[in-house]
């Protein structure tokens, strides 16, 4: 009998040898996630049977925050962070959760998931976490009857100073790199929210900071990320490893050293690790990918925040074997998220389009290996990896080009570099010299399928030059080139584009930006090009007669904050299959017309915000405008102080729910708008509106929205001059119906 114990025994223990060779401390064992027939990724991880395994899983980083939300924090007061984008503002505002015990919300502001709609209408308190560009001011109307702080500075780095201040009396504070420290941030994030200890940000060069007196800081990130000469001047000791999974175990070992559980989420993608920043204060939280910190997972209670790039699954010995056990009873003994639910609703019309593109976002970046099995010699490591490693070269913050040649240095041992490549074999290094950038190989580099954040907020580069990069087998770039701040010019000659499906905020943020030739840009299978010029604040002229967009589907905010941009050429822009076209115009401040008569608008089924801030755009001709399947119209021209010729009467409402602002400050306006169906927002739609001399706005109805078209006029301000117009047929024929009743406009 003993004997037969010993031998079950010594079985269970090679097994579980085989699902996790067990390392504590700060080492990480290197986990590898296998492939079952189906397709599907499995990690095995050890674990007990007393133990707990608890899941947040929505469709969307909106949906998880609000399920964590529902297990913590004080659902009275909310404070909500702009993660449509990046978590820029977000980053700081853990300690700010600690002191009001409430949880923070990513939200996308221009376009509000239904799930969080809900829950900001529960809350009483809405704290903004920054400034009108994060989060506009216009966003404030939505909030009505409920307290509003708002707490921003100019830029991240000045808004985390305010949250610090806001907090007031603090002993300890964290200084991390706003730019390239997210993951740092992340990190000590749940800290900052158990200590009430601000988490002060840098910039990438920045040699100080405004310290304050009788506070200990701390540096979380290595010294390439924040500068020894910070370190000295505020005394601060340094948790910072070569990585950001390695700097993150230091975190765990160091403020969670007895923990008893331990909650987990996405290491790569991190906005998870934002909303649960509250929930985890008291326990901490791993960033895992497929190898990296699963070790921190055994045998303890855990509890996942959102999707992950694989299945993780918890292993139980027995004396009669082992048994895979997943255990699914949340904290608050609600039922938990199910599996289903991380795949995207196909059901959901309304935001089909936003979760598609979100979807898109999350498989790219949690499947970074998908192509590993088809690897090409010099191919580089994905585009994110690429950009970190890159920052950790001696010198990078003063480089300010970037050249990819051919011809590895004979003495490159003996010089500062990283290696590149996928197989990290050294067949594409990098090294600085004269502050330029060296990205060589002895052959021809070839860019990475998967290259969005490829030189990402590289904010001194003035120049690039491509001639020994080939790019054709480029799916993904997504943020390629956003934030070059210094960037001038790029040449894209050399960029074969002919794979690319997601051009996404590729241009943005590149304020230096003055020209770019479109000409050769083969963009035939792009679907998203939203944000793709976004801030490109210096660009006087776009061209876009020769762009392929035919398979295009979002262009949201592609021209956004363009502010310098007085000439965009939009003939026969093939926009056939675009939906969404939110934003596409907003804030550029000095075209003064644009040519719409080509753009298709069959498919699209959202244009708020789409004129929004054009303060110099007098005219526009929408009278080829098709909107019979657009829903979401809210401020669509708000702020278009000199806009005065419109004409709106072709514009179908038949299925429009949303005119939130619609005209919000369309001082000049002149107009007459058939409105047809039940529009169920109109906040602010007619605010300062119409209120110049010779200004005028009306409203026509039909028999089923002439209550609603009262109630909008009911809400418009005193001096506006807007009127309820004529009874109209439906949208099938929207053409006014003179009758004795109604041949005039009633004032």
């Amino acid at each position: 009998m003993n004997l037969n114990k010993g031998i079950a025994a010594v079985a269970i223990a090679a097994i579980l040898l085989s699902i996790s060779n067990f390392s504590s401390g700060a080492e990480s064992f290197k986990y590898k996630a296998k492939k079952k027939s189906n397709g599907t990724e499995v990690v095995k991880i050890a674990s007990k049977r007393h133990h707990s395994h608890t899941k947040f899983i929505g469709r969307n980083r909106y949906e998880t925050s609000s399920k964590i939300l529902e297990s913590s924090g004080n659902k009275d007061t909310l404070i909500l962070v702009n993660a449509s984008k990046e978590m820029s503002d977000g980053l700081s505002a853990a300690a700010l959760s600690g002191k009001l015990k409430a949880d923070i919300v990513p939200i996308n502001p221009y376009n509000i998931d239904n799930t969080t709609e809900k829950t900001i209408k529960k809350a009483k308190n809405i704290i903004l976490i920054g400034g009108d560009s994060a989060i506009p001011k216009n966003f404030e109307k939505r909030l009505s009857g409920k307290k509003i702080t708002r707490i921003g500075g100019r830029d991240r780095v000045e808004t985390s100073k305010e949250i610090a201040k806001y907090i007031g009396n603090y002993k300890k504070a964290y200084i991390v790199n706003g730019y390239t420290g997210q993951a740092d941030a992340m990190s000590i994030a749940p800290v900052s929210a158990r200590d009430v200890s601000p988490i002060i940000l840098t910039k990438p060069n920045s040699e100080s900071i405004d310290s304050v007196k009788n506070v200990e800081y701390s540096i979380i990130g290595g010294k390439d990320v924040v500068s020894n000469s910070i370190q000295e001047s505020t005394n601060s000791d340094r948790i910072g490893g070569k990585n950001r999974y390695e700097t993150n175990r230091m975190v765990l070992d160091k403020f969670y050293k007895d923990r008893k559980s331990i909650s987990f989420c996405n290491g790569e993608t991190l906005v998870d690790a934002l909303s649960g920043s509250y929930f985890a204060k008291d326990e901490g939280i791993a960033l895992v990918n497929r190898t990296e910190n699963l070790n921190l997972l055994e045998n303890i209670n855990t509890t996942q925040l959102g999707g992950l790039p694989m299945d993780i699954r918890f292993i139980v010995a027995s004396s009669s074997g082992v048994t895979i056990s997943e255990v699914n009873t949340s904290k608050d003994n609600k039922t938990p998220a199910k599996k289903e639910d991380t795949k995207p609703n196909k059901k959901d019309d309304k935001d089909k389009n936003t979760e598609k593109n979100e979807q898109r976002e999350e498989d790219k970046k949690e499947n970074p290996d998908k192509n590993k099995d088809s690897k090409i010699s010099n191919t580089l490591i994905i585009g994110e990896n690429f950009n970190s490693k890159l920052r950790m070269l001696k010198g990078f913050p003063k480089a300010n080009k970037v050249v990819f040649n051919k011809g590895i240095p004979k003495d490159i041992d003996k010089i500062n570099h990283v290696k590149l490549d996928e197989n990290n074999s050294g067949e594409v290094v990098a090294y600085i010299k004269e502050n330029t950038v060296y990205i060589s190989s002895n052959k021809t580099i070839y860019a990475n399928p998967e290259s969005d954040y490829f030189m990402n907020n590289f904010e001194n580069i003035k120049e690039v030059d491509i001639s020994n990069l080939d790019t054709s087998k480029v799916v993904n770039m997504k943020y390629a080139f956003n934030g070059c701040s210094s960037l001038k010019k790029i040449n894209t000659d050399k960029l074969d584009t002919s794979n690319v499906e997601n051009m996404s905020s590729i241009f943005a943020n590149c304020t230096s930006l003055e020209s770019v030739d479109l000409s050769k840009l083969n963009t035939k299978n792009v679907t998203d090009m939203s944000d793709m010029f976004f801030k490109c604040s210096n660009l006087k002229s776009i061209d876009l007669s020769n762009f392929d967009t035919s398979n295009v589907e979002n262009m949201s905010y592609m021209f956004g904050d363009c502010n310098g941009l007085t000439k965009i050429n939009l003939n026969d822009l093939n926009t056939k299959k675009v939906t969404n076209m939110m934003a596409m115009f907003t804030n550029c401040k000095n075209l003064n017309e644009i040519d719409l008569i080509d753009l298709d608008t069959d498919n699209v089924e959202n244009t708020s915000y789409m004129f929004s801030g054009c303060l110099n755009l007098t005219k526009l001709d929408l009278s080829n405008f098709n909107t019979s399947n657009v829903t979401n119209m809210s401020y669509m021209f708000a702020s278009c102080e000199s806009l005065r010729d419109v004409n709106l009467e072709n514009l179908e409402t038949k299925n429009v729910n949303d005119m939130s602002g619609m005209f919000y400050v369309c001082r000049n306006l002149n107009a007459t708008l058939n409105i047809d169906g039940e529009v169920s927002s109109y906040t602010s739609m007619l605010d300062h509106c119409a209120i110049e001399d010779g200004s005028k706005l009306v409203l026509n109805y039909t028999n089923n929205s002439k209550p609603t078209v009262e109630k909008m006029i009911e809400t418009k301000s005193d001096s506006a001059n807007v009127f309820l117009g004529n009874l109209i047929k439906s949208s099938e024929n929207q053409q006014t119906e003179k009758t004795p009743e109604n041949n005039k406009v009633v004032e």
